[in-house]
């Protein structure tokens, strides 16, 4: 499976704040990281790096820090700090990327859909041996009735 080129660009972005989160000498901002992408990816220019941004913060991986205050803000711009929340680290420590959640999330899909189909066919199974010792037993009991019915003349 492919992995389209926005959540390519996600992980990339994410990748760099939390690179960089670690660092206590750096912040992140929007304008630090297009300085930073100028040569190794061109395409991401502050609006798109903002939109990134603002799909992380929806996510609850980051949290933007006016610069000047320190203080939480909800909105960002060229200048806003940025940094992850314990839910960012934790995503980026478990999962690495978008691109590996969806990797992961497809696996357990496939082998639920696996243990879905096995899970039938066992039911299916169960119910032919079910079946089949129903007339056994059936026919089992017709045999000693007979039996039964001969031992009391009743029968020939």
């Amino acid at each position: 499976m492919d992995i389209s080129p926005s959540i390519e660009l996600l992980d990339i972005v994410l990748k760099v704040i939390a690179n960089r989160s670690t660092r206590p000498d750096t912040t992140v901002t929007p304008e630090s990281m297009e300085e930073y992408f100028k040569d190794s990816n061109p395409i991401l220019k502050i609006p798109l790096i903002i939109t990134i941004l603002n799909k992380l913060q929806k996510d609850s991986f980051i949290v933007t820090l006016d610069k000047r205050s320190g203080q939480l803000i909800g909105t960002i711009n060229q200048f806003t700090d940025v940094s992850l929340t314990f839910d960012g680290i934790y995503f980026v420590q478990t999962y690495g990327t978008y691109a590996n959640k969806i990797k992961i999330e497809n696996a357990d899909r496939d082998r639920l859909k696996t243990l879905e189909q096995t899970v039938t066919e066992n039911r299916k199974t169960v119910t032919r041996l079910t079946w089949i010792i129903a007339i056994g037993t059936l026919i089992a009991a017709a045999y000693y009735a007979l039996e039964i019915l001969k031992d009391f003349k009743l029968f020939h």
